[in-house]
């Protein structure tokens, strides 16, 4: 009697506690793929204070093929927008980091979106 209600409590505890370590598990591989991008975000960010602005600053970058071992594929467009897919051990998200030029500061800004809303929750918050 006792090993059957011990063995149900496992088993509670387990139901609850997996979700919770599995959402973890992929924040913590999204924060991963969201930092392997600075180096590329240097680039854009150097090229837009060059140009002191964001259009073409994403053209003629040498980047890295490939940036961590969570990020299926990157790309930049022409304007500087990168845009991360994670692999599927990370979530499958699509990410899209953008950047934003202030004149007057002559700093350069970030934001961080994903494509759908429901996957919100897997990205960390700072």
């Amino acid at each position: 009697m006792e090993l059957t209600a011990t063995i149900a409590i496992v088993l509670i505890i387990s139901l609850v506690a997996y979700p919770v370590l599995n959402q973890y598990f992929i924040q913590t591989k999204v924060a991963e793929a969201i930092a392997s991008a600075a180096e590329i975000q240097t680039m854009v960010t150097q090229q837009i204070a060059a140009k002191e602005s964001v259009t073409n600053s994403g053209v003629n970058l040498d980047t890295p093929a490939t940036i961590s071992r969570y990020v299926a594929g990157y790309s930049i467009d022409d304007n500087g927008v990168i845009t991360i897919n994670t692999t599927a051990d990370a979530g499958g998200i699509t990410l899209t980091l953008s950047p934003s030029y202030s004149a007057t500061s002559e700093q350069v800004a970030w934001s961080c979106a994903v494509s759908n809303a429901a996957q919100n929750s897997f990205v960390p918050s700072k």
